[in-house]
Parts: C-alpha cells; sequence; structure tokens
C-alpha cells in the first residue's frame, strides 16, 4: 500500500485549491496549515479510498469550503477534520441547505467503510455551513459527524447525513457560549431503515439554538432550528439526546417512523 501525502503551511492571504483525483486514487493524506486573514481552501479527494485531509486554518475571516471551492471526498474510508481558531470564519457554503448535496464540504462513501468528519471552531461569529455526508449500503458504512464551537454568536447551518438500510448516522453537536444558533440537523436513513439515527445535542449559556419558532417547527421539514430524523414511516430507531444549561434556548425536533 502506497500513502500520498502533502504537507504545506501557508502565511497570509493565500486561496488553495487541491486536486487528488487526477494524480492519486487511494490513500491520499492532506495536512494542510495556514495562519493569517481571509485565506480558504478547497480540497478534492475523488475516484479512491481511504483518504484523509487535516486542515489547520488560525486567523480571522477564513473560509474551508466556498461555493468556488468545495472540500470533497468520494470513496471509502474518509476522514476529514477542521480546526479552526480565530473570529468570522466559515465552513461549507453559506445560505446553502446540506440537503441539496455536494456544495460546501461533501463526503461520499461507496460501499464498504464509513465517512467520519471532525469540526473545531473556536473564538467568536464563525459558521458551519453546509455539510452532507452519504454512505452506501454495508453495515460498516457509517456517517460520524463531530462539531465543537466554543465563543459567542457562533452557527451551525445545515448538516445533513443520508444513509442506506444498513448504515447508521451519527451526528454529535457541542456549543459552549451566549448566543449560538443551532439552525438544522437532518438524517435521513433510506430502504428499509434497520439502523439507528443518533443525534447528540450539547449546549452551555443563554439564548442558544436560537430563532422564532413557528408551528412549523413541531411538523416535518422544519427550517428553523430544528432537529429533523426519518423522511417516512419506514425509519426506526432515532434518537436524540439533548443536554441544554442556560436561558432561553429553544429548538424544534421532528422524528419520523417507529421505535424513537
Amino acid at each position: 500500500m502506497t500513502i500520498q501525502r502533502t504537507l504545506m503551511t501557508l502565511a497570509a492571504s493565500t486561496a488553495l485549491t487541491l486536486s487528488m483525483s487526477a494524480a492519486f486514487a487511494d490513500n491520499n493524506d492532506t495536512d494542510l496549515n495556514q495562519s493569517g486573514n481571509n485565506n480558504n481552501v478547497a480540497i478534492n479527494q475523488s475516484g479512491g479510498d481511504n483518504n484523509s485531509a487535516d486542515i489547520n486554518q488560525s486567523g480571522n475571516r477564513n473560509d474551508a469550503g466556498s461555493i468556488a471551492q468545495n472540500l470533497t471526498q468520494v470513496g471509502d474510508s474518509s476522514d476529514l477534520t477542521i480546526l479552526q481558531s480565530g473570529n468570522d470564519n466559515d465552513i461549507g457554503v453559506s445560505g446553502s441547505n446540506a440537503d441539496d448535496g455536494t456544495v460546501g464540504i461533501f463526503q461520499n462513501s461507496t460501499s464498504s467503510s464509513g465517512n467520519e468528519i471532525v469540526i473545531r471552531q473556536t473564538n467568536n461569529d464563525n459558521d458551519v455551513n453546509a455539510v452532507s455526508q452519504a454512505s452506501g449500503s454495508s453495515s460498516l458504512s457509517n456517517n460520524t459527524l463531530t462539531i465543537n464551537q466554543g465563543g459567542k454568536r457562533n452557527t451551525v447551518a445545515s448538516i445533513y447525513q443520508r444513509a442506506a438500510s444498513s448504515v447508521s448516522n451519527q451526528a454529535t453537536v457541542t456549543q459552549s457560549g451566549n448566543d449560538n444558533l443551532l439552525a438544522r440537523v437532518s438524517q435521513d436513513a433510506r430502504a428499509g431503515g434497520n439502523k439507528d439515527n443518533m443525534i447528540t445535542i450539547t449546549m452551555s449559556g443563554n439564548g442558544n439554538g436560537t430563532g422564532a419558532l413557528t408551528g412549523a417547527a413541531s411538523t416535518p421539514g422544519a427550517l428553523t432550528s430544528t432537529l429533523l430524523q426519518g423522511t417516512d414511516l419506514g425509519t426506526i430507531e432515532n434518537k436524540i439526546e439533548m443536554v441544554v444549561s442556560g436561558n432561553n434556548n429553544e429548538f424544534g425536533v421532528t422524528q419520523l417512523g417507529a421505535e424513537h
């Protein structure tokens, strides 16, 4: 087995696009460090397996995955880690719905092994926008997503996990601080749905999960401060664990199917 490793350290304002699909097939390992302000990065690892990307951005107004520069991993055993320290940083495409597919951050496991994304943002006014994961039919192809935000006025806008019948979706979101928004986490287990969807939310502080909830927040397809599991009554064993401390925290939860 040959492992292709790319190491980069960049300073100041930099726009970087890395495409691994043409040069290599399997076992791509990319480590990227960017320091300074107004940096953006795109990585395309497609058509191979066992791909890994580690991105570390320190500074303000940095982007990882935009409309023009997506972060894409297609293949088995994809692993993506993004660490951002600073203010006004973005991950994914602002204003997009991750249910639409490949914009921003996109992982697709085609058969035997699953996807994993780890995101950590520190300080204030940071956004995780459109992040989506899809997996095949194997029981090993679990989607796993972990997001940790510390500070004030941070946003998790749109997360979408889609899995086949023998696969589980697992999303863990932790937000500490005030006025943080968890807008939408959507999980869809297709065709049979004999594996569970799991959402774990931990929030500490005041005014989190903000957004003026209306009657739509208690129905399927709710768009504001919503945790949505399943698309039809065939989905089973949906689970949500929430630990929320503080004042003026608001959420809408929708579970479709049975055995919740």
